[in-house]
């Protein structure tokens, strides 16, 4: 009788946790979403560009599983902005190195870093039918993010092993800068 009681207050607060969709969540961080009209269909959206983001621009002509993947990743970037960890980007030391990194490596880093948060913002968020829509209609998106952490601490420690090197190679230099 004790499992069966136990199981139920887990499953009365998961179900607390589950209660909150994206705008809530976008809300509660002080962002409000818009929906635009009438846009090509190219453009999804995108996060207030000000230094204090205020809202979240959506294409209202996309598909509702569409939308809340953009919301989602909008809520990612905002969050790196932040920079809150993720499982991606979790300590200093690859926030000081990101910011040291080649442009295309940093793009690269960032841009699996806002697919993860996204990953799981639909998964927490938004309701089973959107996030399987979205693993099915991205296929590919799912296995990078599966594989997030493992590409970006490959990539994070080719960096560090490139700074050393470097490092040690410019003291060893006959010549002022």
């Amino acid at each position: 009788m004790k499992i069966r009681e136990y199981l139920r207050t887990l499953r009365s607060e998961l179900d607390q946790m589950f209660k909150y969709s994206l705008d809530d969540a976008a809300n509660f961080n002080g962002l409000a979403i818009e929906p635009f009209g009438d846009m090509p269909p190219t453009y999804t959206g995108h996060l207030d560009t000000y230094d204090n983001p205020r809202f979240i621009g959506v294409n209202a002509d996309l598909p509702e599983h569409e939308r809340k993947y953009v919301k989602a990743c909008e809520l990612g970037r905002y969050f790196q902005r932040l920079r809150r960890d993720s499982i991606v980007i979790n300590r200093p030391w690859k926030w000081n190195l990101l910011a040291t990194a080649p442009t295309e490596t940093r793009d690269f880093i960032m841009s699996l870093d806002i697919e993860w948060r996204a990953y799981w913002l639909i998964y927490w968020h938004a309701g089973k039918k959107d996030f399987f829509g979205f693993i099915k209609r991205y296929p590919k998106k799912y296995f990078v993010v599966l594989f997030a952490d493992n590409i970006s601490n490959f990539i994070f420690w080719k960096l560090r092993v490139q700074t050393l090197i470097f490092k040690f190679f410019y003291k060893l230099a006959l010549y002022d800068n």
